[in-house]
């Protein structure tokens, strides 16, 4: 991930997984009651596939409704960080900030400097990861 000076790295805690019916979870998520869906392969493509159905069914448009100027653009469940990833590349004077309890369903294969992705627990505030 990236991020700001402030960050730090991922525990071992927030990595592990198990594998429960031949799917595998995030124990961290699973033991807090966070977040109950699948973190494998098969969540990460089904997750890219609605990315892409959802930018079919609104033409491409990333933000509603199309502003002239983003400056700073929040995330909350960023995902596989496709659509993070989309608002920064057509917005290069934006900061794109992307917030998600799961290292698992994002793969860093090409980023931009005004894209910033963090793990964290939104449900949590106080404690984070």
């Amino acid at each position: 991930m990236t991020g700001h000076a402030d960050t730090e790295e991922l525990t071992d805690e927030v990595r592990e997984t198990f594998v429960h019916h031949n799917r595998t979870y995030q124990r961290y998520c699973i033991d807090r009651k966070i977040y109950f869906v699948p973190v494998d392969e098969d969540e990460t493509i089904r997750l890219r596939l609605q990315h892409d159905v959802l930018s079919m069914v609104f033409d491409g448009r990333s933000i509603f409704p199309p502003l002239a100027s983003l400056r700073r653009v929040l995330d909350c469940g960023f995902g596989t960080g496709l659509w993070a990833f989309q608002v920064a590349w057509e917005n290069p004077r934006c900061e794109v900030i992307g917030v998600d309890v799961s290292p698992h369903h994002y793969n860093p294969e090409e980023s931009v400097d005004n894209l910033y992705l963090n793990v964290d627990n939104l449900n949590m505030p106080s404690e984070g990861v």
